[in-house]
């Protein structure tokens, strides 16, 4: 007579002191206690995107962290960090998708989406617990989370929203630009997600401190030598000296002006100043949500009809873009020698540190050791060879030694700069014990 085996699968999840990770460990056994063999538990990061994760706020500011991590159970129990700790393009949009594995084939428990949460915030679920067992839990079953921007690198954006534009609660056509005339007294609000609202009341325009009629639009000529201030709480004061400051409305120049005060600007949208070419300054308003759709164009990007989004002829547009070569199996056969994959870039780019502290580059193994070349070459009929080495100094060559992550900021003698079109490939050039790699570089690319 067989006796029918039951399989409980037990997560213990518990914050730990000032880092809020969580312990997972894995127990499996039949009806009658006795434990039953597994090669390992896979933990994958779901949605987030085209963007790196990371903890804001842990260690020494933001960790960054990958998208995989395997556990065998000589390495359990082990520690990771809560979904709702995790950050993708500053939205807590991820789930855990866990699977425990009977060999490296063979999926055994779980696959399936799950919230493991350390604390109610940022959780979606609301489900907080110390002790999760697997055989009993019921998956994650909600709305799916959606991660933050940026785009990938050279993709079209399509908003997700759309900005209606109202004038007293009645909306109006798409607009191109929007004016506030008599603006002094304005305040601004959000009372509801999606919706800027602006009030205002008495406005007015100074020109040295003197009223002037009110303006539609104000442009700064030749503004090299102005000095920006705040006077007093809503007013912003720019002065200039050793060269002609022209005004314009609408493309017309009026008087030259030696100042021009700015009422009532504050608010959460704010007005910010910048010089985009030689002697032109100016003043754009942010903090407004969603895109219009309809063709048009301001200082630093031109959107088209259909959310096209480009840079333009004085401004860029730059994103960051994770390149991945990844070879091989969790705990499978060891690798050898060889090239990993070839990679088109389709733009200009630079190899760089992601953003907010984050690495040049990743390898992550299952065990083992390994040295990675980078190659590259123009845009042509033939992939890259070891003749096309970036790396020029094989001290710098990406390598892991100890552990199954390696992240580095280091890029000493290498080159940089990746052409439009041009071709990268990773080889790996020493490898012991390896049964999984991922090589990770990031491209910060603009237009």
């Amino acid at each position: 007579m067989h006796t029918p085996l039951k399989v409980l699968f037990f997560l213990l999840l518990f914050s730990l002191p000032s880092l809020a990770t969580v312990t997972v460990n894995v127990s499996m056994v039949d009806a009658e206690g006795n434990a039953l063999p597994f090669s390992f538990v896979k933990f994958q990061l779901n949605y987030c995107g085209n963007n790196i994760p990371d903890v804001p706020g842990s260690g020494s500011g933001v960790t960054v962290l990958q998208k995989s991590y395997s556990f065998t159970a000589a390495q359990l129990p082990a520690t990771i960090y809560a979904n709702n700790e995790i950050s993708c393009g500053g939205n807590y949009s991820t789930l855990w998708h866990v699977t425990a594995y009977l060999d490296a084939n063979t999926p055994l428990v779980g696959d399936y989406d799950y919230d493991l949460c350390s604390s109610t915030t940022n959780c979606a679920s609301g489900v907080v617990t110390s002790s999760w067992n697997l055989a009993t839990a019921t998956p994650y079953s909600g709305s799916l989370p959606i991660p933050g921007s940026p785009a990938p690198c050279c993709t079209p954006v399509t908003p997700t929203t759309t900005l209606t534009v109202e004038t007293n609660s009645t909306a109006n056509s798409s607009q191109t630009i929007l004016n506030f005339l008599n603006a002094n007294g304005c305040t601004f609000s959000n009372p509801t997600g999606g919706v800027e609202e602006v009030s205002c009341a008495y406005p007015v325009f100074q020109v040295n401190g003197s009223n002037i009629t009110n303006q539609a639009t104000v442009n700064f000529l030749n503004a090299n030598g102005c000095t920006w201030s705040n006077p007093s709480a809503g007013e912003i004061e720019v002065s200039c000296t050793g060269t002609v400051l022209t005004i314009e409305t609408n493309s017309t120049n009026n008087s030259s002006q030696s100042a021009i005060n700015f009422t009532n600007t504050t608010g959460p949208g704010g007005i910010t100043f910048t010089n985009p070419s030689g002697a032109l300054e100016e003043a754009n308003l942010t903090g407004a949500s969603g895109v219009t759709a309809g063709s048009y164009t301001i200082p630093s990007i031109t959107v088209d009809s259909e959310g096209l989004v480009t840079a333009a002829s004085n401004g860029s547009i730059s994103v960051t873009h994770v390149v991945s070569f990844p070879a091989g199996t969790p705990g499978g056969s060891a690798l050898s020698t060889g090239v990993l994959g070839y990679f088109t870039v389709p733009t200009a780019c630079t190899i760089a540190a992601a953003p907010g502290g984050g690495p040049a580059w990743t390898i992550e193994v299952d065990a083992g050791t390994a040295t990675i070349q980078l190659w590259g070459v123009a845009a042509g009929t033939a992939n890259p060879t070891s003749s096309n080495n970036l790396i020029s100094s094989a001290t710098y060559y990406p390598a892991i030694s100890t552990g199954t992550v390696k992240q580095s900021t280091v890029l000493t003698d290498w080159t940089t700069a990746i052409t439009a079109g041009e071709i990268l490939g990773a080889d790996l050039s020493t490898v012991s014990g390896v049964g999984y790699i991922n090589f990770q570089l990031v491209l910060s690319c603009g237009s």
